[in-house]
């Protein structure tokens, strides 16, 4: 006993929407990081230039140094994606009393800008924003089989019936 041409059918069709949903992302080694603007002297408040990002993943990185005073310094940042007519949305934040660090930004591209509070910090301090050149989504190669084999299938029976007619 055989397999129904529409069970046949149904299973190819299944197979090819589990796999159209199952697309990855290749994350780069870090020599696919590229600079795409640095802030000098983070000090105080202070809103930084807008600036864009037209990779998916990108981050800040960040170093502070302590001023001469006893205290550790400290660091907010708030990122925020200027969508232009739509407005502004705040997609991020930071609080950190860690002299270096990098803030990882995912599925995000566009013009952005940042604003943030430095404080015990010297004039040496600095953020750098750099994006991943290299995060591409990846297609997984089992699906190309069901697919093909869905085209075939379809193709034969349109075939079939128009014989019929």
């Amino acid at each position: 006993m055989g397999v129904s041409p529409k069970a046949f059918v149904l299973s190819l069709i299944l197979c090819f929407l589990v796999s159209a949903f199952s697309v990855s992302v290749a994350f780069a080694s870090s020599s696919n990081w590229v600079e795409v603007v640095t802030f000098h002297n983070i000090v105080g408040f202070w809103a930084t230039s807008r600036f864009n990002v037209f990779h998916d993943d990108w981050r800040i990185k960040w170093e502070i140094y302590p001023s001469n005073g006893s205290e550790s310094p400290s660091l907010k940042v708030l990122v925020y994606h200027d969508m232009g007519h739509q407005g502004i949305e705040n997609i991020s934040s930071l609080t950190t009393h860690e002299t270096t660090g990098i803030l990882n930004i995912y599925n995000a591209s566009g013009k952005f800008f940042l604003a943030f509070w430095a404080t015990n910090t010297n004039s040496s301090s600095i953020l750098i924003i750099e994006q991943n050149t290299d995060s591409i989504p990846e297609f997984p190669s089992w699906t190309i089989i069901p697919l093909v084999l869905t085209i075939t299938l379809f193709s034969v029976i349109i075939k079939r019936n128009m014989k019929g007619v």
